[in-house]
């Protein structure tokens, strides 16, 4: 527990991540779409006007690789992390879920943790909701592969 409180990087990172969550399917589908564009703009630029330019040397098949390997690379992160934030959310306890849908899924919220104690959507004290939060925090972070003791 005291890896995350000590470590206010990755916590911003997670709660970034957290807030752009309920837009993660519009993310993955355009990023599925400019793999998709890139590919047929490789394909009509191949040879088109003659020659070449000499600026560049290499094999233009190995760069459209490398070009398209770095966008799969893109797509399989915003996959990875939908999944992660997706299995923690669902597998976590109600009062996490809670903190989740009210305090991060909602775009412009001010809720806070204390706010939802006092407006009786959260069941258990203060101390107990913060327990459960930093607990649900770093299973998030240990799923999505950050180191809760660097940064």
């Amino acid at each position: 527990m005291k890896g995350l409180r000590q470590n206010r990087a990755t916590r911003q990172l997670i709660y970034g991540l957290l807030a752009d969550y309920p837009r993660y399917d519009e993310y993955i589908k355009q990023r599925k779409l400019e793999i998709a564009f890139e590919r047929q703009q490789k394909n009509l630029d191949d040879n088109f006007g003659g020659g070449r330019s000499n600026s560049y040397t290499g094999d233009p098949a190995a760069l459209a690789k490398l070009e398209a390997e770095e966008a799969d690379w893109r797509l399989q992160a915003l996959e990875r992390e939908y999944k992660a934030i997706t299995d923690c959310y669902l597998e976590g306890p109600e009062e996490a879920r809670i903190i989740c849908q009210e305090c991060y899924f909602k775009r412009h919220s001010v809720e806070t943790i204390e706010s939802l104690i006092n407006k009786g959507k959260l069941l258990v004290s203060k101390a107990t909701a913060n327990r459960i939060w930093t607990a649900w925090l770093e299973d998030l972070a240990e799923r999505l592969g950050l180191r809760t003791n660097h940064l």
